[in-house]
């Protein structure tokens, strides 16, 4: 045996068991290499009004007529498809007065109802505010980037009351639908 067949024979034994360059596997090398991936976002539903003032006064309201107090502006908004709703509701039963006054006014002698209703919406016809229920007086059924409305508060003040400064808490809360 020459030293050349030895040398054949040496290569094609180290090949076979995947050692040398010829015949073992190699990984391989490319220019670029790529793989997918899912980039996601979530949005949460987004609700907001503002607008309020923290009091709304009537001066010169009369005893034995109905006096009004606008609130607002109020500006809503929502990207919610679906849209938004708006409950009113009084803290108590009654409006007092201040001091030593122990006349009060009902809370339904208030009849509430939204101004200048924004078009798309859908505004409830004036009701009597109440303490142990809310009661919705807009609807809004898509998203909005500002709907601006007001809030009149009629309210039908007894002929008897002793002059003197009625309060009440007057709840607006806007609700996703």
């Amino acid at each position: 045996m020459n030293i050349r067949n030895l040398a054949i024979r040496l290569a094609i034994g180290l090949g076979a068991l995947g050692v040398g360059g010829v015949m073992a596997t190699s990984p391989a090398f490319a220019a670029s290499s790529s793989a997918p991936t899912t980039l996601s976002l979530t949005i949460p539903v987004a609700l907001s009004m503002s607008g309020l003032a923290a009091s709304y006064n009537n001066p010169s309201a009369v005893a034995g007529t109905t006096a009004h107090i606008v609130a607002g502006p109020v500006t809503v908004t929502t990207n919610n498809a679906l849209g938004y709703k708006v409950i009113a509701q009084a803290s108590t039963a009654t409006f007092v007065g201040t001091g030593s006054n122990l006349q009060t006014i009902p809370v339904a002698n208030d009849s509430v109802v939204v101004v200048a209703c924004p078009t798309g919406d859908t505004c409830a016809a004036a009701a009597p505010l109440a303490s142990a229920t809310n009661i919705q007086i807009l609807n809004r059924t898509t998203a909005t980037n500002g709907d601006v409305w007001s809030v009149d508060n009629a309210i039908a003040i007894p002929g008897s009351l002793t002059p003197d400064t009625y309060s009440i808490v007057f709840n607006l809360t806007a609700l996703t639908n």
